[in-house]
Order: structure tokens, then C-alpha cells, then sequence
């Protein structure tokens, strides 16, 4: 028989092995470090959620983990005003991407900013006015709600948020909630570059320039739902004499106002049975109907449900 020389590595060594599903630690490259050289070389972005704030080289510093690997977000790359601002992104979760590394100190050096700028030329390419998209709440106000919806801040004012009464904005909506919204108007502003221009600078366009545009889009929560007063919403299918159960939102010398569908409330008189309370569940008879003033006015016909 002649002896011959075989090379074979694995993969034709091993009967029925899978370099793919062999997770090899040591070449000392951990899971977390992986992932964060690998972002690095492919500019991708990352997201992962901010653990608290520590100052390095006289830095403040948000601080975030992939997998074991600490990541520092300096105040500056991270788009916050100060450490006080700073502290209210603590336990939210955040898109970055990698800058450089210290694997000696496993450390890495990461940027909100470019994520933003990133994920913002991603989702002007997707979106257009009048777009269904999703919306992560991360601001309230008492005049409305700011989201992300991709490295881009939406903006949607208290009246645009529900066909109903929203008595306290604090209390129906967290920072976090998810929502999808319409898309009502994309605005862009020319944003000055950082540093003093200098006469050779004026004499540039603003491209070269290297200004940024920065983008606004004003959105809209109940436009992607049926209005209660229109021919296909609550009022357009109800009749004068019909009878519907509500809830008692508020109580005056006059009467009580019944809230019997989300945007849609009922006055009615005084009832025959007093000391309704906010809260009562009441059955009420329909007696006027003015679509155009959406307006209700309805009687109590029966007492279903005291309030706790």
C-alpha cells in the first residue's frame, strides 16, 4: 500500500462539525469585547442601558456595560447639557456607537451623538409626512410629549395625544411607553458648526462648512384613530333616545358630566338620585345631539355603580 499524506483541518476531521457553532474563547477575545471591536470596525451601533455616571481624565461620563466591558459616554459625545441633565438618562436605555478602546483597562470610549446622527439619516430616508411609525416616549411635559423615533426628536402636543380628556399628562404616560404616531410635518434648521470662522470659512458654502442640519417632526397619537364624533366614530352611530352606560367624570349644582366613550361626554341634569359621585357608573337616555358643537345632552335613567 502506498503511504500518502493527508492535510485535513475540523472541518473535514470532525464528521459532522460546525465551525459556527464552536464558541471558542482562547484566542482571549471575550463575547462583550466581540461585540464592541466588531461595532467599532462596522460602525455600528449599540444600545444598551445607563448604569450611572462616573468622571474619568476630569470627564463626566455616562457609564454603560456590553456583556463585562465597561462604556464611557462623555457628557459631550453624549448630547446632554450638564450632569444634571445627565443623571435623568440613568436607567434609560441608549443608542451608541464605539469610538476607541482600552482593552488593558476594559474600557471603551463611546458617542450618543454619532448614533443619533447615524440613525437620523437612516430614518429621513424611510419617513415621509403622513408615515405610521413607532415613537419611544423620553420626555413629558405638561404641553405634550417628546420621542425618539430614530436619532430624530418628535414632538406631540397635549391635543394631538388623545380625542379625550387627559386630566394629569404626569400620570397617563412614562418615560419609556411606546406608541405609534403619524407623522404631521418635517422641519429642518441650518445648525452653525462648532469653532470661530475664520475669514477663509466665510467665503465656504455651508457644506463645506461642515454645519449640520438638524430635523423636527411634529406627530400626532390620535390622528391614527377613528374620531369619536365623526360618521364611522362613537357619535355617528349613536341615536337621540338610546340608552348608554357611562362613568361620572364631574359633578355640579346643575347636573354631571358622563364620559361614555374616549372624546365623547353627556351632560345631564340633576338626577332624581342625588349624591353622584366622579367615579359612579350611571345609565343615561340620549335626549340632543349636536355633532358640530359636540355637544351631548343626556338624562340619568338608572344608578349602576357606586364609586369606591
Amino acid at each position: 500500500m502506498v503511504n500518502k499524506k493527508y492535510e485535513l483541518d475540523e472541518s473535514s476531521l470532525i464528521e459532522g462539525f460546525d465551525p459556527t457553532k464552536l464558541h471558542d474563547d482562547t484566542d482571549g477575545v471575550s463575547e462583550g469585547w466581540q461585540i464592541v471591536i466588531g461595532a467599532l470596525r462596522n460602525t455600528k451601533v449599540l444600545q444598551a442601558e445607563v448604569e450611572g455616571i462616573e468622571n474619568h481624565a476630569n470627564k463626566t461620563c455616562a457609564v454603560v456595560f456590553i456583556e463585562e466591558v465597561k462604556g464611557l459616554i462623555p457628557v459631550e459625545l453624549f448630547g446632554a447639557n450638564n450632569k444634571r441633565h445627565l443623571r435623568t438618562f440613568v436607567g434609560t436605555t441608549v443608542a451608541f456607537t464605539v469610538m476607541d478602546y482600552d482593552r488593558d483597562n476594559n474600557t471603551f470610549v463611546a458617542s450618543r451623538k454619532e448614533a443619533q446622527k447615524i440613525r437620523a439619516e437612516i430614518k429621513l430616508r424611510q419617513i415621509e409626512e403622513g408615515d405610521a411609525i413607532p415613537l419611544v416616549v423620553n420626555g413629558i411635559r405638561s404641553h405634550g410629549l417628546y420621542g425618539d423615533i430614530g436619532g430624530i426628536q418628535a414632538y406631540i402636543p397635549a391635543s394631538e395625544l388623545s380625542y379625550g380628556w387627559i386630566k394629569n399628562i404626569f400620570e397617563e404616560y412614562k418615560i419609556g411607553d411606546h406608541m405609534r404616531v403619524k407623522v404631521l410635518k418635517i422641519t429642518e434648521k441650518q445648525m452653525e458648526a462648532d469653532g470661530e470662522e475664520t475669514e477663509e470659512d466665510k467665503k465656504k458654502s455651508d457644506k463645506e462648512k461642515g454645519s449640520a442640519t438638524e430635523y423636527h417632526v411634529r406627530a400626532s397619537a390620535k390622528a391614527l384613530h377613528v374620531d369619536p364624533w365623526s360618521d364611522k366614530g362613537y357619535v355617528g352611530q349613536l341615536m337621540v333616545g338610546a340608552e348608554r352606560v357611562g362613568t361620572v367624570t364631574g359633578v355640579n349644582e346643575h347636573g354631571s358630566f358622563v364620559n361614555l366613550s374616549d372624546g365623547v361626554d353627556s351632560f345631564t341634569r340633576t338626577p332624581k338620585f342625588d349624591k353622584l359621585r366622579k367615579g359612579d357608573k350611571v345609565t343615561v337616555k340620549v335626549q340632543h345631539i349636536d355633532r358640530e358643537k359636540q355637544q351631548i345632552v343626556a338624562r340619568h335613567v338608572r344608578l349602576n355603580e357606586k364609586a369606591d
